[in-house]
C-alpha cells in the first residue's frame, strides 16, 4: 500500500467567471414531486443521458436521454417493489446507455447492472448480490472493446468490482476489504484494460480516507493508495494515463467538508491536489477531462446563510483554477454529475430543490463564442470608375477556439445593393486577428455617397460586434485648377497698389475654403520671382471665399511698405492646403493678370456697357444703347438669372445677388456685349 506525498492546500476566490464559458442552456426535467439526478453521460451526437430517480409511490430509478437541444428523446424507469436509485451512466459510441442503479429487493439492498441500445430499448440487465445498506454511490465504465465495468459496496463493507462482455456476461470480479466500511465510487479503464477503482474507507480514519486501486485486465490487484480526512466520490483519467479524484474532506487536515480535487499519475504517485474551501461545508462529486487534460469537477459550495449551490469548477493540467461558476437556483441544489464532450462544452446534471420538491436539471456551457468585425482597412473613398477591394480586420474574440466563419460584404446605395460578396475564413485561433480581403468592385462613373458594411454570417455569442459600417465615398479624381488670377484696382483708383487693392483666384470647381492668412499665405500660393503677398509690415489683407469655395478674394495692405506682388507673377499652390470637396489638391500654377492700376473704361461707344469686376452684395452697371436694348444676368452654368430692357443711358443695380461668379450681358440688335463679374457678400 503506497502513501501520499504531503498535500498542499491551495485557496480560490470563486470569481473566475469571465468570458470563458457561457451557461447556454438550463433543461429543467420535472416528472414528480422529487426528482433527482446522479450521473449524466454525452454521446457523440450531442445527446445527453442522466440517471436518478423519481418518487412515486416509492423511489424508482430512471435513465432519461435527451437530445442535444434539450428534448426527451426516451426514458425508462426500474421498480423492483421499493427503493430504486440511479447510480452512474456511461454511453459507448453507438450510443449504448449502461447504467449502474440500487434497488431495495425483499428485505436486502443489491446492485442492477443494465443496457440499454440507442433507441431505450433494455438488452440486459443483471442484478447483483447482497449491496447491505442503500448507499448511493458507484461507478460504470466501458473500455474501446465495449466491455462493462462496475465498482461498488458489497454487503456494506467491502469494495466489488466487476468486469462484463459487452452481452452481459461476467468476465471477473473481486471483492476487496480494507477492513472496515468499504465503499467504491468510481471505476475507469484504460486503453490497455488496465482498471482503476477509487472509494473511501474508515479503516485507519474515522472520518474516512480516500482509497484508490489499480487491477490490471485479468483483475489482478497491483497497488492501492489511500489518504486521510477524505471521501472519494469519482474517478477519471486522461490520455497520458494520469489519474483524477473528485470528493470531499471531511476530517480536520482538510477541513470538514471540503471541495478537493487530487491528481496522481497511473503508477499512484501524487502529481497535485487542489482544495476549495468554504466555512459553511463544500464537496465535489463528480469529475470528467478532456483531450487536452483539463480536468472539469461539480459538487456543492455553502454559503454563510447554509444554503448549498451547485459549483463547477475547471483546472488546467497542473492543478491550477482557469473557470468557476456557482449557480444559485431554488433552496438548495448540488452538482452531481459532469461530463465535457470533443467540442469542449461541458454538461451538468444537478439536484435542485423548489420548496423542499426535488428537480432534475441539466446546464450546458459552452466556451466563449465570438468573431469581431475590428476595423475597415479599406480606404472610405474611391475614384469613380476604379477598382475598389473592401478590407476589414477580423480578430477571433473566443475562448481556446479555433473557428471557420463566414463575412460578407455589401455596398449600398439608400439601401440598393450594389456590391456583395461573401469570404469564408478557416483556422483562426482563439485571440488571433486575420485581414479579410474582398473581389474588387468597380466605382460608378459619377461622384455618389454610399455604405459599406462588413457582416459576419457565422452565429456567436455576442452579437454587437457582429456588424460594422461607415460611409464610401465615390469621388471625382480631377483636381482643381485656378482658372485664372486677376488682379483689380479696388474703389479708388491710384497707381501702384494701395490698401484697397485685391487679387480675385477664380477655382474650376468647389474647394474646401481653407483659412488663408498673412502667417500661411507665402507657402500656400507661393509667388515666382521671390515676391511676397505681405506689406511691409507683414501683413496682408482680409482672405475672403464665397460661400461656394469657387472665389478668393485677396486684400492687400501696404503697411510700412507695398507688397511686391505684380501682374505677371506665377502663382504656385502648395498641393495640399486648398482641396475640392473630394480631396483632391490644387497644384496648377496660374499668372496673374489685370492691373493695380486705373482702370481705363471707354464711353466714346454708346453701346458701352460699364460694370466693376468685383462687386458686394449685388451688381451696379451702366448701359448706353441707340435706341433699345436688353441687359441680361446669366450664371457661369448659362442660367438667365435676370432680364431688363433699357432704353439710351440707363443704371441700374441688380440686388440680392449671392456670391459667385456671373455673366452680364448687353445685347443691341445683333451687337453683344459680354462682362465677367464676381458677386462677394
Amino acid at each position: 500500500m503506497r502513501n501520499l506525498l504531503p498535500l498542499i492546500f491551495l485557496f480560490f476566490a470563486l470569481s473566475l467567471n469571465a468570458q470563458q464559458y457561457v451557461l447556454v442552456r438550463a433543461d429543467t426535467l420535472d416528472f414528480t414531486s422529487g426528482d433527482y439526478a446522479r450521473d449524466v453521460a454525452i454521446d457523440g451526437k450531442g445527446n445527453v443521458y442522466v440517471v436518478g430517480e423519481i418518487k412515486e409511490a416509492t423511489l424508482d430509478f430512471i435513465i432519461i436521454g435527451c437530445d442535444s437541444l434539450g428534448n426527451i428523446i426516451w426514458a425508462d424507469t426500474v421498480d423492483h417493489g421499493n427503493s430504486d436509485y440511479g447510480v452512474s451512466v456511461a454511453v459507448d459510441e453507438d450510443r449504448n446507455v449502461y447504467v449502474l442503479g440500487e434497488a431495495y429487493i425483499s428485505t436486502r439492498w443489491h446492485y442492477f447492472i443494465g443496457k440499454y441500445d440507442s433507441l431505450g430499448n433494455l438488452l440486459w440487465m443483471d442484478t447483483l448480490g447482497d449491496a447491505g445498506t442503500a448507499v448511493n454511490e458507484g461507478g460504470i465504465t466501458i473500455d474501446r472493446r465495449k466491455n462493462v465495468y462496475a465498482a461498488m459496496c458489497y454487503g456494506g463493507t467491502d469494495y466489488f468490482v466487476v468486469k462484463y462482455d459487452s452481452v452481459g456476461n461476467m468476465v471477473w470480479a473481486d471483492t476487496l476489504d480494507v477492513g472496515g466500511v468499504d465503499r467504491a465510487s468510481g471505476v475507469v479503464v484504460d486503453s490497455d484494460f488496465n482498471v482503476y477503482v477509487t472509494g473511501y474507507t474508515n479503516t485507519l480514519d474515522p472520518y474516512n480516507d480516500f482509497y484508490t486501486v489499480k487491477y490490471d485486465s485479468l483483475g489482478n490487484l497491483e497497488w492501492g493508495i489511500y489518504g486521510g480526512g477524505r471521501k472519494a466520490h469519482e474517478i477519471a483519467l486522461d490520455s497520458k494515463r494520469n489519474l483524477y479524484v473528485a470528493g470531499e474532506g471531511t476530517g480536520s487536515t482538510f477541513y470538514s467538508y471540503s471541495f478537493y480535487t487530487m491528481s496522481y499519475d497511473s503508477a499512484g504517485n501524487e502529481r497535485w491536489t487542489t482544495v476549495i474551501y468554504s466555512d459553511s461545508g463544500a464537496g465535489a462529486w463528480d469529475v470528467d477531462v478532456d483531450e487536452f487534460c483539463n480536468v472539469y469537477v461539480t459538487g456543492y459550495m455553502y454559503d454563510e446563510e447554509d444554503n448549498a449551490h451547485c459549483l463547477v469548477v475547471r483546472y488546467d493540467s497542473l492543478g491550477n483554477i482557469i473557470w468557476a461558476d456557482t449557480l444559485d437556483i431554488g433552496d438548495q441544489s448540488w452538482g452531481s454529475g459532469i461530463a465535457v464532450d470533443t467540442k469542449g462544452n461541458v454538461y451538468v446534471a444537478l439536484t435542485f430543490y423548489d420548496a423542499w420538491n426535488g428537480n432534475i436539471l441539466i446546464l450546458k456551457y459552452s466556451r466563449f463564442k465570438d468573431i469581431e468585425m475590428l476595423h475597415i482597412a479599406s480606404p472610405d473613398t474611391v475614384s469613380c470608375n476604379n477598382a475598389y477591394t473592401p478590407r476589414v480586420w477580423v480578430r477571433n474574440n473566443s475562448y481556446e477556439l479555433t473557428l471557420d466563419f463566414d463575412v460578407e460584404c455589401s455596398i449600398d446605395s439608400s439601401g440598393y445593393v450594389l456590391y456583395a460578396d461573401t469570404q469564408q475564413i478557416s483556422g483562426l485561433p482563439s485571440g488571433d486577428s486575420v485581414l479579410v480581403e474582398f473581389s474588387p468592385w468597380n466605382a460608378p462613373s459619377l461622384p455618389c455617397s454610399l455604405k459599406l458594411t462588413f457582416r459576419l454570417l457565422t452565429p456567436d455569442m455576442d452579437s454587437l460586434d457582429n456588424l460594422i459600417s461607415r460611409p464610401l465615398a465615390v469621388m471625382e479624381r480631377i483636381p482643381p485648377i485656378i482658372d485664372s488670377a486677376v488682379a483689380s484696382d479696388g474703389v479708388n483708383p491710384l497707381p501702384g497698389i494701395d490698401n484697397d487693392d485685391y487679387v480675385a483666384l477664380y477655382f474650376s470647381e468647389p474647394t474646401t475654403k481653407p483659412v488663408i492668412d498673412a502667417s500661411n499665405i507665402d507657402s500656400v500660393l507661393s509667388l515666382s520671382g521671390g515676391h511676397s503677398w505681405l506689406d511691409g509690415f507683414g501683413s496682408v489683407g482680409e482672405c475672403m471665399w464665397n460661400q461656394e469655395g469657387t472665389i478668393l478674394v485677396i486684400y492687400l495692405t501696404t503697411t510700412f511698405s507695398p507688397p511686391t506682388i505684380s501682374p505677371g507673377d506665377t502663382i504656385i499652390p502648395d498641393g495640399k492646403t486648398i482641396r475640392d470637396l473630394y480631396d483632391n489638391p490644387c497644384s496648377s500654377p496660374v499668372v496673374l493678370t489685370g492691373s493695380f492700376g486705373p482702370q481705363e473704361v471707354s464711353v466714346s461707344r454708346r453701346d458701352e456697357l460699364e460694370v466693376m469686376s468685383l462687386n458686394h452684395g449685388g451688381i451696379s452697371f451702366t448701359c448706353t444703347v441707340k435706341d433699345e436694348g436688353v441687359v441680361a444676368l446669366y450664371g457661369v452654368d448659362g442660367r438667365l438669372l435676370w432680364k431688363k430692357e433699357v432704353k439710351g443711358t440707363y443704371k441700374g443695380r441688380i440686388r440680392n445677388i449671392p456670391s459667385g461668379v456671373y455673366f452680364l450681358r448687353l445685347e443691341e440688335g445683333n451687337r453683344v456685349v459680354k462682362k465677367k463679374v464676381m458677386v462677394m457678400e
